[in-house]
């Protein structure tokens, strides 16, 4: 079990659906889609992020 777990931290950390790391664990499909949404979650964050670093807001507040 904490193998398992080991294994699928680092599918997640590297965003990796299509190596072989899943193929052994109990729910391979649906850590693929947790993997998937996790990824979609950082990269909607990059966005929100990047637009919170805009210049131009001088005072600090966003409207």
């Amino acid at each position: 079990m904490a193998v398992e777990r080991v294994m699928i931290r680092e599918a997640i950390e590297r965003c990796d659906t299509d190596g072989g790391i899943l193929k052994d664990t109990d729910n391979p499909e649906k850590h693929k889609r947790d993997i998937w949404t996790i990824a979609m979650m950082r990269r909607e964050y990059e966005v929100f992020d990047s637009f919170l670093n805009v210049p131009g807001n001088h005072n600090g507040y966003y409207t």
